[in-house]
């Protein structure tokens, strides 16, 4: 079988033949794409979960001859019994841009799984949204602006690398002040301060004092934002892929192809998307997907967590007991 293909076919809207199974998806939560590639979505996501775990939960025998992989196992009895596979990778996905208007923050928030919800400060619902998608069980991030090459229209409180040090740091805090619950934060934009060491360091120092992560956009090619962190041993993650940067549902369905490739071939990968109607439409469709091809979707936190306790075993027990990422804010911020 075309590894590539069962992908494809499960997760893209392009396929249109008549299908005899459309009544196994009748009664799912799914976006109006085709019949026929929801219909195959099912047999054909385990039918990739063969490939890569064979029938032990381990990367089954492969071979691969003219761009085909073959694995005894993948027959179509095998397919239809196959249970879903041993979570083995992990996905993180973050929603930036929350706060602006009610109803995407709050379909964002009730997508299905752990999904992480990055919220605007200075918005007219950043605090509401902040509240609800933690009560919801989601982790909240500060989504905070930062100013880009391009000096577009900037949001308040952006930071600016014509801001004093203390001005800087005051900025910040009142954005952190702005998103309650929040346990990191991820830039807004950024391309210019995400180049920048000194005002990058200003920012690491600010988060060390909170015991926050950061997440970096990379929203440019020439950022340090991680390695500054790195620098500052402030937990963080990087983005590798933008799942929206086309709002149209086959665009999207090809970065999510992507995006598992990738986290199958790496066990890991971090994603960001927006809180438009394609995006919130097709997440609520394939998210429950994932857990047939053997990846968890996992907050940011729980990630740093694993990463800081693999690092150290002689503290694993310790930093489980006591993660090194803990809610914040200040009594400031409010609830």
């Amino acid at each position: 079988m075309l590894i590539y293909w069962h992908i494809n076919s499960a997760f893209s809207p392009e396929n249109a033949s008549p299908c005899t199974r459309q009544k196994l998806f009748q009664h799912a939560a799914i976006p109006p794409i085709t019949t026929c590639s929801i219909a195959r979505a099912g047999l054909l996501v385990l039918s990739l979960s063969l490939v890569f775990f064979g029938t032990t939960g381990q990367a089954g025998t492969q071979s691969e001859t003219n761009g085909r992989y073959q694995n005894d196992d993948v027959t179509e009895a095998a397919i239809a019994t196959r249970p879903a596979a041993r979570p083995t990778k992990t996905l993180v996905i973050i929603i930036d841009d929350i706060g602006n208007d009610l109803k995407p923050g709050h379909d964002v928030i009730d997508l299905p799984g752990k999904v992480n919800v990055a919220v605007l400060p200075f918005t007219p619902h950043a605090r509401e949204l902040a509240n609800s998608a933690h009560l919801a069980g989601k982790e909240v991030l500060l989504h905070a602006p930062m100013s880009s090459i391009s000096k577009s229209l900037q949001s308040k409180g952006t930071l600016t690398p014509d801001l004093s040090e203390a001005a800087f740091r005051t900025s910040l805090a009142d954005a952190l002040a702005q998103v309650p619950h929040a346990r990191g934060i991820n830039n807004h934009q950024g391309s210019d301060l995400t180049q920048r060491h000194v005002q990058m360091s200003w920012v690491m120092q600010e988060l060390d004092q909170r015991a926050l992560y950061f997440v970096d956009s990379r929203t440019s090619t020439q950022t340090v934002a991680a390695a500054t962190a790195a620098e500052f041993g402030i937990p963080n993650l990087s983005r590798r892929i933008f799942l929206d940067n086309e709002r149209n549902k086959s665009a999207i369905a090809a970065r999510f192809v992507e995006l598992l490739r990738i986290v199958l071939s790496e066990g890991q990968a971090v994603a960001i998307g927006h809180p438009y109607p394609e995006t919130i439409e097709y997440l609520r469709w394939a998210l429950p997907q994932l857990d047939r091809l053997g990846i968890r979707l996992a907050y940011v936190s729980e990630v740093l967590n694993r990463q800081t306790a693999s690092s150290a075993d002689s503290e694993v027990d310790d930093q489980l007991t006591h993660p090194i990422v803990a809610p914040v804010l200040s009594s400031s911020a409010g609830s």
